[in-house]
């Protein structure tokens, strides 16, 4: 597994080399926020999840934005929040929403931005599956993050965004129970888990589409 998060390392690497070569071809000239732009990040497959994002310009300079999060997809989910016993769900994920200001350039169409996404991130899943003492969880919390970053705007509405979010995560809610009878324990019968709290970041590769 450490030999997958060194190569996964690696490729996140060059891939942010590749796309900061790529602006010496977008246009010339400045041009405005489009009215949407449509975002997928793919790096997330490498971390917590791959995220879909749609963009909505509220000022010359600034848009909201919402996004999904297919948590259970990220390599770094199952490095967090699972092991060998520990599986988590095909369906954890999160929805989000957040804010973005971005800084235009006046001879180039690039743009640098920042602001923040706060996520709503459910977890779930199995533990000790096919044992005696085979247990489901279910966590819900919340992931508060600021954002950074660059984005290359190229001809036919197209751009590429280079960036990081950095924050934290804090779970509300939390609990397992056992699959069968097990010990003093009857099955399906909730047992309050421990609240957690933890760093939380990603790095930003996206491919956007501009409407």
């Amino acid at each position: 597994m450490k030999s997958l998060v060194g190569k996964g390392f690696v490729l996140c690497v060059c891939l942010l080399i590749l796309c900061s070569g790529l602006h010496l071809f977008a246009q010339d000239a400045q041009k405005p926020l489009p009215t949407w732009t449509i975002s997928v990040n793919p790096l997330g497959f490498l971390q917590f999840g791959p995220v879909v994002q749609a963009e909505r310009k509220i000022t010359e300079n600034a848009v909201v934005l919402g996004s999904f999060r297919f948590h259970s997809l990220g390599l770094m989910s199952t490095l967090v929040n699972g092991d060998d016993d520990v599986i988590v769900g095909i369906g954890s994920a999160a929805i989000g929403a957040g804010y973005r200001y971005f800084y235009s350039f006046s001879n180039t169409p690039n743009q640098i931005y920042f602001g923040g996404v706060l996520e709503v991130c459910w977890i779930y899943g199995d533990e000790d599956v096919g044992d005696p003492g085979e247990s489901k969880y279910s966590n819900t919390g919340i992931v508060y993050m600021g954002n950074f970053g660059y984005r290359w705007r190229f001809p036919n509405n197209f751009s590429i965004s280079t960036g990081a979010y950095f924050g934290g995560y804090r779970e509300f809610f939390s609990e397992w129970w056992y699959v069968n009878d097990y010990s003093y324990y009857s099955a399906g019968e909730k047992i309050q888990g421990s609240l957690t709290s933890q760093v939380f970041g990603m790095a930003e590769l996206a491919f956007n589409w501009e409407y």
